[in-house]
């Protein structure tokens, strides 16, 4: 007779297929209203199809690797010679051997080609992060590069191993996203947290490198607040996953992503998101669960170059935490943990809200830790003013349960007409902060052994239309990951080359759709 196990993994997998057939429906909230070509185009970006995914490779002319400090590089001389090509400061490049890596200045750059020092110098992948631990631990910024996506998973292990090993965390992660060509991955961390974000070499990939590094520069010139700061701030339009680092107290963890931000070479318009895991640390007796919160970011910002800045209409604007999918992973992977939630629906944040007539609705994320209660508040705006209302309905697909999924369908209204529809506005930034907060999502770990779990797969998703004398531009933006963690009872990590049996669907960022439908078709 089969075991309980086997036949909830069954029922899951089962499950799981379902939602991920929904998963389309929620990248597509009002299908009635899309117009066939259009639905097909973003098909086409979603799952990469070669089509589109040749368009948007390459590097654009007249972007500069920003260097704001001395950035040490190993490599062969055409890696350091392209980098020195691409950046603001060639006199700030400067080559070393591997040997070099622990006497380096703190709070340093280092750039790192994987795939030469691996085949040159025999280094394995532990051996990397034994040499990286004094770098990361000391903030310095740590780029990977290998030209082979299917290692990008394992650089980040290296760079999550080396962290954890300084700081002896007992907890390590990194993010899993959609990568189909050679890549970087960038790593920074404190204390008690960690960034690591693969960016794959592609049209626009170096300002999202520099939007990476500006937070690194930030992050280290940021001193973290303490129990005597002030309590229970609000931030407007700010990202939770960034502004939850500077409140940390020891009895805390984060993973994330980082801001990453892509362009749309066609409007400039920018999609910028940023995912993290934020836990509690884990103390021997306390039973076999981790208490975590699942935090995202998503903001589109209208470029005032963007000649149709003031057409645009949301076709549809969505965020999401996928339970199921998650679960999925492990039995897929064969990890031997699980991440879920309680189903405390009021948890699950930003609550659904509507549209007031003359008066501007925001959205509302409450983060508890110990140094206080975080409020975030999000409304579209144009320096600083609300121009827009910013609605919310949440929708949980499979109950309240601990494997439902949550997705949260963003409205863009007008309160001074009849809250309908709003037209986008030049310079405007369109934000949204969501989660599971009050620590009710949970990691079911044996406490006892080494434990991996996939995270939840975050998400977000948007398609606008602007009018055009030609009929219509439709821009959609997109991104999908989740995280792979690990619990060490020991605090001492090792490098492990997980399987990865499951990768998120379609290239990440912001992308002019090949169609000249109009936008009322």
């Amino acid at each position: 007779m089969p075991s309980v196990r086997l036949i909830i993994a069954g029922v899951m997998l089962a499950l799981a297929a379902l939602i991920i057939t929904l998963n389309a429906v929620n990248y597509i909230t009002t299908v009635s209203k899309i117009p066939n070509t259009v639905r097909e185009a973003i098909q086409n970006i979603k799952y990469g199809f070669s089509s589109y995914r040749y368009s948007i490779n390459g590097s654009v002319k007249g972007q500069s690797l920003a260097l704001p400090t001395v950035t040490y590089i190993i490599g062969p001389g055409w890696f350091i010679r392209s980098i020195i090509n691409i950046s603001s400061s060639p006199a700030l490049v400067k080559a070393i051997n591997i040997s070099q890596l622990s006497s380096l200045p703190n709070k340093s750059m280092i750039i790192i080609d994987w795939d030469y020092v691996s085949g040159v110098t025999q280094l394995t992948p532990s051996q990397l992060a034994e040499l990286l631990e004094t770098p990361i631990g000391l903030g310095d910024l740590v780029i990977l590069y290998t030209s082979h996506p299917r290692i990008v998973p394992l650089l980040e292990d290296v760079a999550a191993v080396a962290w954890g090993k300084h700081f002896r965390s007992h907890i390590i992660g990194y993010p899993v996203m959609y990568v189909n060509g050679p890549a970087y991955i960038i790593a920074f961390g404190g204390r008690n947290y960690l960034v690591v974000s693969p960016i794959q070499v592609r049209m626009g990939y170096v300002l999202t490198i520099n939007g990476l590094i500006e937070e690194w520069v930030k992050a280290n010139s940021t001193t973290p607040l303490t129990q005597g700061s002030p309590s229970d701030p609000t931030y407007m339009n700010q990202d939770p996953c960034s502004v939850a680092r500077g409140y940390l107290s020891s009895n805390n963890w984060l993973i994330a992503t980082g801001q990453q931000s892509y362009t749309d070479s066609e409007t400039n318009n920018q999609y910028t998101f940023d995912y993290c895991i934020l836990g509690a640390n884990y103390y021997q007796g306390e039973g076999n669960t981790i208490s975590v919160n699942y935090l995202g970011f998503s903001n589109y910002y209208v470029s005032g170059s963007n000649p149709y800045a003031n057409s645009g209409s949301f076709q549809y604007y969505n965020v999401g935490i996928n339970m199921t999918t998650g679960y999925t992973i492990d039995v897929l992977n064969g990890y031997n943990s699980y991440m879920t939630w309680t189903g405390a629906t009021n948890a699950a944040q930003p609550s659904n809200t509507g549209c007031s007539w003359f008066s501007y609705s925001e959205l509302e994320l409450i983060l508890d830790l110990a140094s206080g209660s975080l409020e975030f508040l999000y409304e579209a705006e144009v320096a600083g003013d609300p121009i827009a209302s910013l609605t919310s309905t949440l929708t949980i697909v499979g109950g309240p349960e601990m494997t439902a999924n949550l997705a949260w369908l963003i409205g863009v209204e007008n309160p001074n007409w009849f809250c309908a529809s709003a037209s986008t506005d030049a310079n405007a930034y369109y934000p949204v902060g969501f989660g599971v907060t009050d620590f009710q999502g949970s990691w079911q770990i044996n406490p006892s052994t080494v434990n991996t779990a996939a995270s939840p797969v975050y998400w977000s998703s948007g398609l606008v239309c602007y009018s055009t004398s030609n009929g219509g531009l439709w821009e959609a933006f997109q991104s999908s990951i989740y995280f792979i963690l690990q619990f060490n009872p020991t605090g001492n990590p090792q490098v492990s080359e997980q399987s990865v049996n499951y990768y998120t669907q379609g290239p990440i960022g912001v992308y002019p759709l090949p169609v000249e439908t109009p936008c009322s078709s």
